[in-house]
């Protein structure tokens, strides 16, 4: 054709490199700079073990004409983008924006076996707080947050809220402090729950 510099033609899997620059794989119009016709995979191999790879996946499941996106490892499906937009990790049908699968046989919850779900702070200092915040959309300032703050005597957890949304978090509302102590409106418990608020204070 001559709107084409390179084309090679199989039955199912044609390869054209037309003069836009556009390359076609499985496909004869390539509407962009690299176009592979679907079920779409690319697929990578190790330096050192041809049978060891990894795949990035372009398919629809159940013929519901959608445009999924998963990538594998030697593990298996480790990530999917599924069409409506939800991404699953370990979870081959995510039934929220984020959902999260795993099977981590923790039966202890004190020491230091693994949790599902992590969040590091990358730099230790005492007194930083590493924090999860919650926003509304058009504001970047948060309008709630949990955090843990990390101190070398302990660790806390904290809880903010706000009433100026303008301002992002305006009072931190309870801490569970190292020894288990829970403060309201209290940042520095003195009892097992430690209720500060205006001139009243009760401690249990």
């Amino acid at each position: 054709p001559s709107s084409t510099y390179f084309y090679v033609h199989h039955t199912s899997n044609p390869f054209i490199i037309k003069n836009d620059g556009n390359v076609g794989i499985g496909t004869t119009f390539p509407g962009a700079k690299l176009h592979i016709g679907g079920p779409a995979e690319i697929r990578l191999n190790n330096a050192t073990d041809a049978g060891n790879y990894a795949r990035i996946r372009c398919f629809e499941e159940s013929s519901d004409n959608g445009a999924h996106l998963a990538f594998n490892t030697g593990a298996g499906e480790v990530v999917r983008f599924q069409n409506d937009g939800k991404v699953g990790i370990g979870e081959q049908a995510p039934l929220r924006r984020l959902h999260i699968a795993s099977d981590d046989d923790l039966t202890t919850f004190t020491g230091g076996n693994y949790g599902t779900f992590a969040i590091e702070n990358s730099q230790w200092d005492s007194g930083d707080y590493t924090a999860m915040d919650f926003l509304y959309h058009g504001s970047a300032k948060p309008v709630a947050r949990i955090a843990s703050k990390i101190t070398s005597s302990g660790s806390y957890l904290n809880f903010g809220v706000s009433n100026n949304y303008s301002t992002g978090i305006t009072h931190e509302a309870m801490v569970i402090d190292y020894n288990g102590k829970i403060g309201i409106n209290e940042g520095s418990p003195d009892a097992l729950l430690h209720i500060s608020g205006g001139s009243a204070e009760s401690q249990i």
